[in-house]
């Protein structure tokens, strides 16, 4: 071939645009319709029934492929012969594609856009697969941009041809393009749209990381590897690659087919990864920026503990940076030897979460015990469900030191032993049960309402009727009983609605003053647990709330108090839930910042973070107005927790 030359009468050859085994790609003029187009022609000189067969198939499949319209596919206008050559007229795409642009990033394109990317390719692949069309290709040189920087899915039909002939190895094994070859293809199976699938993974495992999935000299290698060796993590060749992102390209190359996702689902899940999970890295990268101008120690370790907490869904490696980081700032804390060990403690909790043996030593060198047994009941909990023989090492250690509490400490005991129940409910029900047998006969000499709920959540999970036996035995007081009651309720919402909603009216029934504000309180979250089984009740249960809330004198109060309103209407009139908060935010802007600045800024991050389930954008906004440094990274931290759930 060469330019000048006129394919069918009608396709002039203007410039050599690329080459490759299987043919060449010209820049054409359509002289009929006066436009550009690329000329893809077959050029591989090919003999036998095989070949026919495959020259067949090519014919059928560049047909089926015209009739493909979809923005992230391109064209195909016209399949043809010359001199008995196939050759596919296809839209002129001027644009790089994805390999191009691959060379210009080689660490990887910014994440979100390398997930759009793949969002658009996925597009275009679901609707090929929904018309019996699979790609068998797909790799970044064969995703191009248009003049707008749309994806462009090309070459359908030419992918099949290339690993039925010019791909074939002096064994007859089909090749294609190795690095993005499902495992299937790499053993000559038969190929589907889910092999489309993990090759649209391992393109984005490029995208994100500047490397294929697995890189060898030969190509056998790659092969073996795809088909017998776990991909590795994109997290450990390029930092900050959020988690989420890392178990979604997992799912992509799974190595049976019939474990990936569908086609059709995975754009809509590749934008709720970029919007979640990029635009929340954003906001705590921005929170451990106002954290570090934190001059109160204690302040600064709490921070960067729940900046990490909400890194664990996202980005491992930061998380674990930033937990040592709180863990040396914490350890710098003199104002209270107490506060320094509870500050260890809660970030042994969350370092359970990622390095659990880090997570026992870091609790073992807490000296106050009460927050050492804690710190280690938390981690027991967190191992729970990956090595129960160190949970229940943990839970030893946590309950030797409970029993070396004296009289005088007896509602610490009981806290202690209900979450070590509350850990072993899961690997040791009988044990669990036995230690809160005990803690109940604790519980009843003291009265103490947030141990209580603790109990009766465990027991929950154990024996619900012997959990609403316990909560039914609370006298302290209606409230209290109330309270244990929506705790249990709370746990049974999980596995048994009806019986949620029968202890829930109970407790409703318990707390005879809507319009005091104490049971107004009980009634509101009795109402946010119904919401999600009975919205009808939890509508008339929140209305009778309402005026207590609004009875209070002082603004601070009052728009605390209308915030957590907003908070369970959001989950029934997000519309009026917005409204209600416009009035706390009024109300938080009246406070005196001369005598309490810290109570304006308190209640503008918590309506913050209400609000951000109605209207993140806004949410963010809103906790960018408020000066304090504390609170400000606190409710951003609050926010990307919030958009990642």
């Amino acid at each position: 071939m060469q330019a000048g030359d006129e394919l069918a009468g009608r396709y002039r050859l203007a410039g050599l645009l690329g080459h490759g085994a299987m043919g060449e790609v010209w820049r054409a003029t359509d002289l009929n319709l006066e436009r550009d187009v690329a000329v893809k022609v077959i050029t591989a000189n090919w003999i036998g029934e095989a070949m026919k067969e495959a020259l067949a198939r090519f014919r059928r499949e560049g047909k089926a492929a015209a009739r493909l319209n979809h923005p992230c596919i391109a064209d195909v206008y016209d399949l043809g012969d010359h001199q008995g050559k196939p050759f596919l007229v296809l839209e002129l795409l001027t644009g790089p594609d994805l390999a191009t642009l691959l060379r210009r990033h080689p660490d990887g394109l910014p994440v979100k856009q390398a997930l759009e990317y793949g969002a658009q390719a996925a597009e275009g692949l679901a609707v090929a697969h929904a018309a019996g069309i699979v790609h068998r290709d797909v790799k970044p040189s064969n995703l191009i941009l248009d003049r707008q920087g749309t994806v462009k899915v090309c070459d359908f039909g030419i992918a099949r041809l290339d690993g039925a002939t010019a791909g074939l190895t002096g064994t007859g094994t089909a090749l294609g393009t190795p690095n993005y070859m499902s495992p299937e293809q790499a053993r000559a199976e038969a190929v589907t749209a889910a092999s489309d699938v993990y090759g649209l993974g391992a393109t984005l495992f490029h995208l994100l990381t500047g490397q294929v999935v697995f890189h060898c000299e030969d190509v056998l290698s790659v092969l073996y590897q795809h088909v017998n060796q776990l991909p590795p993590a994109a997290s450990d060749l390029r930092a900050r690659i959020p988690a989420a992102v890392d178990a979604y390209l997992r799912a992509l190359l799974a190595k049976s087919p019939a474990d990936r996702p569908s086609t059709d689902a995975i754009a809509s899940r590749l934008r709720t990864l970029s919007i979640t999970s990029c635009d929340a890295t954003a906001l705590l990268a921005e929170a451990e920026d106002r954290a570090r101008t934190i001059t109160d120690p204690d302040h600064k370790a709490h921070v960067l503990r729940e900046t990490a907490a909400a890194l664990v869904r996202i980005d491992l490696s930061q998380a674990r940076a930033v937990l040592a980081e709180a863990e040396r700032i914490a350890r710098s804390i003199t104002s209270s030897p107490y506060n320094r060990a509870r500050a260890l403690r809660k970030i042994a909790g969350v370092l359970a979460e990622i390095d659990p043996a880090q997570a026992e030593d870091l609790a073992r060198s807490i000296t106050d015990p009460y927050n050492q047994a804690r710190a280690l009941s938390k981690i027991a909990e967190a191992l729970a469900g990956t090595d129960p023989g160190r949970a229940l090492v943990a839970v030893g250690e946590a309950e030797r030191i409970a029993r070396t509490f004296t009289e005088f400490q007896r509602n610490r005991q009981e806290e202690i032993l209900g979450e070590i129940a509350a850990a072993l409910t899961r690997i040791d029900p009988g044990r669990a049960r036995a230690l809160l047998a005990e803690a109940e006969r604790i519980a009843h000499g003291l009265n103490t309402t947030d141990i209580h709920e603790t109990i009766g959540r465990a027991l929950a999970r154990i024996d619900p009727a012997a959990a609403e036996h316990f909560a039914r035995t609370y006298t302290d007081s209606h409230y209290g009983q109330a309270r244990v009651l929506q705790a249990v309720a709370k746990v049974l919402a999980e596995t048994d609605p009806s019986r949620a909603q029968a202890v829930l009216g109970e407790a409703a029934r318990n707390t005879p003053k809507p319009d005091h504000v104490i049971f107004a309180d009980v009634l509101r979250n009795i109402a946010g647990v119904m919401a999600g089984i009975n919205p009808d009740w939890a509508r008339s249960m929140l209305a009778k709330t309402e005026p207590a809330l609004r009875g209070h004198t002082d603004a601070y109060t009052q728009a605390l108090k209308l915030g957590e309103f907003a908070e369970v209407l959001a989950l029934l009139d997000p519309g009026r839930a917005r409204v209600v908060l416009a009035e706390a935010e009024y109300l938080a802007r009246t406070i005196n910042t001369t005598t309490t600045p810290h109570n304006q800024m308190r209640a503008l991050r918590k309506i913050a973070v209400v609000l951000c389930r109605i209207d993140p954008a806004q949410a963010e906004q809103l906790a960018r107005t408020i000066p304090d440094p504390y609170n400000q990274a606190r409710g951003l931290v609050s926010i990307a927790r919030e958009i990642t759930k």
